[in-house]
């Protein structure tokens, strides 16, 4: 969606935040009219939930961040539990993995990777680029990747409309975003 039709469901260090599709799902299948979720882009989320490791709680009274907590499930230890269960079953080999982690690590580092526009001089980032067609007009681009590569401390994934090629514009905003993040010491 252009900016200027929608420009707060936009990039901005404010609105930066981590999806969960089974959260977005249930957010759309939530249709109760005048108790609206909780809002961290507008409200202070701190003052009324309270953090137990990974789970969530609601303070005593909100029935908002009750609401919100409940048909999220950011209360449900055994849902963290199940998707670590899933994690632990992917059968990849050491070698496998190390023959991919070099792959996404030239295609930011090598002279002719398609995610040049991600590298840093003093961080080596990982990464990969993709491009999807669009039938409508310039393609759109994205850079999935992480950094540092031998210690990640976080990972980014930039997806831009129309921005063609996933190593221009997308690999631009990412590295943006792990400089950004260093600098106000998230990592």
């Amino acid at each position: 969606m252009p900016s200027s039709k929608a420009e707060r469901l936009h990039f901005t260090w404010e609105n930066l935040t981590i999806a969960c599709s089974e959260c977005n799902r249930r957010k759309n299948d939530y249709h109760e009219h005048g108790m609206e979720f909780l809002d961290p882009y507008m409200e202070d989320v701190e003052a009324v939930v309270e953090h137990h490791g990974p789970i969530m709680g609601w303070i005593s009274g909100n029935t908002r961040a009750e609401i919100t907590i409940k048909i999220l499930e950011l209360h449900n230890a055994e849902r963290f539990e199940l998707i670590l269960r899933k994690i632990e079953k992917i059968d990849v080999s050491y070698d496998t993995l190390n023959l991919i982690r070099a792959g996404l690590k030239k295609v930011v580092n090598d002279p002719r990777g398609t995610g040049m526009k991600a590298r840093l001089k003093d961080i080596v980032i990982a990464g990969k680029t993709g491009t999807a067609e669009n039938p409508m007009g310039k393609a759109h681009g994205w850079f999935s990747g992480f950094a540092p590569f031998d210690n990640p401390k976080i990972c980014v994934m930039a997806f831009v409309e129309f921005g063609g090629k996933g190593g221009l514009e997308a690999s631009i905003l990412a590295r943006k975003v792990i400089e950004k993040s260093r600098e106000l010491g998230i990592w």
